[in-house]
């Protein structure tokens, strides 16, 4: 999509976030005859579709596959010199992801639901500016009757020195090829969720929790069922410690 001017800048609604809700409820209101603006700074799909559910299941997909593969003379099958490109795998959720942002984009110009990229900043309770993606200045204004907000979340960085260095679960989507080894911080499902899948593409994970249980607020038995199986595969994972700073090192050869 191309920052732009529209020409049209009164709307019935207008939809600040283009994720699950945001896209729902723009298309289920163009369906009913009204005037339709979805404000987006980034893809088109939400957190599902860029950097959730369809990129995760492509990383779950390779990385049990891998863990078959490896696990497979018992059926009769061998391999050999078996390898690992991650730069191939991160290049095709890419694509598959600007596939499928595209198909929503398709599906909202077929609506007649304006498009407009940038970030909705609230000039008054009728206005809404448009904020070029750098954040810095006013792109353009537009009205509306109604406005619904459905902006999502995002992962927040710990406050440590030298948490520039590190990666949320958004950031890992992005990279251009996977590290040898890799620190998760936290015990949740989703840093659980991730520690397996890099396990099984043969990247050392190690797993730091301040707590002394996964899944904290799960019950009991299935996070030291979780637990057993994660040491059993190969995680290294540390409990009742907690980070206090992140230093960037040069790699020595």
């Amino acid at each position: 999509m191309i920052i732009k001017k529209t020409l049209n800048k009164k709307f019935d609604l207008v939809v600040i976030g283009a994720g699950s809700g945001g896209l729902a409820a723009a298309k289920r209101a163009a369906k009913h005859g009204a005037k339709v603006c979805i404000v987006e700074g980034d893809k088109i799909g939400g957190t599902c579709v860029i950097r959730g559910c369809v990129p995760k299941k492509l990383m779950v997909y390779a990385a049990n596959s891998r863990k078959n593969i490896l696990n497979s003379k018992g059926y009769g099958l061998s391999h050999e010199k078996l390898s690992f490109d991650s730069k191939v795998l991160l290049k095709s959720i890419k694509n598959e992801v600007n596939r499928l942002s595209e198909l929503h984009l398709n599906a909202l110009e077929k609506l007649k639901i304006t498009t407009i990229r940038g970030w909705g900043r609230f000039k008054n309770k009728d206005h809404l500016d448009i904020i070029d993606l750098d954040k810095k200045s006013v792109l353009d204004t537009i009205s509306a009757e109604k406005f619904l907000i459905s902006v999502g979340g995002k992962p927040i960085k710990l406050n440590i020195p030298g948490s520039e260095f590190s990666w949320s679960s958004n950031e890992i989507f992005e990279l251009e090829k996977l590290p040898e080894s890799i620190l998760i911080i936290g015990g949740g499902y989703i840093a659980c969720e991730f520690a397996c899948i890099f396990n099984n593409l043969g990247i050392h994970v190690t797993q730091l929790l301040r707590s002394n249980n996964l899944l904290n607020g799960f019950d009991l038995d299935l996070s030291s069922s979780l637990k057993e199986t994660m040491t059993s595969s190969g995680i290294r994972l540390i409990f009742n410690d907690e980070l206090l700073k992140i230093e960037k090192k040069k790699k020595i050869l």
